[in-house]
């Protein structure tokens, strides 16, 4: 198909040549042998061949761009496919041709795909819908999953470094071992989520719900939480050295007592702090 696509590209290209080379015949000096001829005729047959080329051109443009779009959404279904195989050519095919990272995945339907063991970093993939899909060992480093929905997700050790996760979904999502260093997150929701073992450093976490999620064991080193919601978050032996919660919401919190590297300045001005709370850390002030 691509070889065909090419040689009516050529003959485009070749009428266009000989239409421009008929504009100029004409400066040639009169004792060119075929000078009255051309003198004649170059004006009808330069214009009908750049005519043709131009059609040919056009046509075989609109036909390409409607190749390549048939091409993306067989590639999109591909990649949202629960066969691992077809999923795993569709990427490798996505990324060759540059459209992991251009926006062709922007809003795309991924639900319950298998992209276990995959390598999407640096992929666009603002607004997908990845509900149900087993996302473990995948590399999503570097990615713009800003409006994504990832609940229900299967995905241990995902690499999500350095991503964009804002406004998107985790509900219930499986994070065990999921790495998410370096990351800027606001207003995401990760109710009831897994994140034991998560390593979580250096990144920072605006107005997000932690409801009822799982951060034991947990490196949340030099993290911050600004104005988060941790209502019934259990946090046993979670490591949050260097590590700030500021005017969050600690209600019900579980297993503070074994929080790691707890200072006096880890928590600033939170909100319904459970009893107890201002004995282990007195410095805490209360709002």
């Amino acid at each position: 198909m691509l070889k065909k696509i090419d040689t009516i590209k050529i003959i485009g290209y070749v009428f266009l040549i000989l239409g421009l080379s008929f504009v100029f015949f004409h400066k040639y000096p009169d004792t060119w042998p075929f000078s009255l001829l051309v003198k004649n005729f170059y004006a009808n047959l330069s214009a009908e061949f750049i005519s043709i080329s131009v059609t040919i051109l056009l046509i075989n443009y609109l036909y390409e761009q409607k190749e390549e779009k048939s091409l993306k959404l067989r590639l999109i279904r591909e990649l949202g496919s629960e066969e691992k195989g077809l999923s795993s050519r569709a990427v490798k095919e996505l990324r060759e041709k540059g459209w992991l990272q251009d926006g062709t995945l922007i809003n795309a339907d991924l639900n319950n795909a298998n992209l276990s063991n995959l390598n999407l970093s640096g992929s666009n993939l603002t607004g997908v819908n990845l509900e149900n899909a087993d996302l473990s060992n995948a590399n999503f480093s570097n990615c713009k999953l800003n409006n994504a929905n990832l609940n229900n997700t299967k995905s241990l050790k995902l690499n999500l470094e350095n991503s964009e996760l804002s406004n998107a979904k985790l509900q219930s999502a499986n994070l065990y071992s999921a790495i998410l260093n370096k990351t800027n997150i606001d207003d995401t929701d990760f109710m009831n989520s897994n994140l034991e073992l998560a390593e979580i450093i250096d990144s920072q976490f605006n107005k997000c719900k932690f409801e009822d999620v799982n951060f034991k064991i947990s490196n949340l080193s030099r993290t911050k939480f600004i104005e988060c919601v941790l209502l019934r978050t259990d946090v046993h032996s979670t490591n949050i050295t260097n590590s700030i919660f500021e005017r969050c919401d600690i209600k019900n919190i579980k297993n503070w007592q074994e929080l790691i590297n707890k200072t006096n300045d880890s928590f600033l001005a939170p909100r319904n702090i459970p009893e107890g709370f201002l004995n282990n850390n007195p410095e805490v002030p209360q709002e």
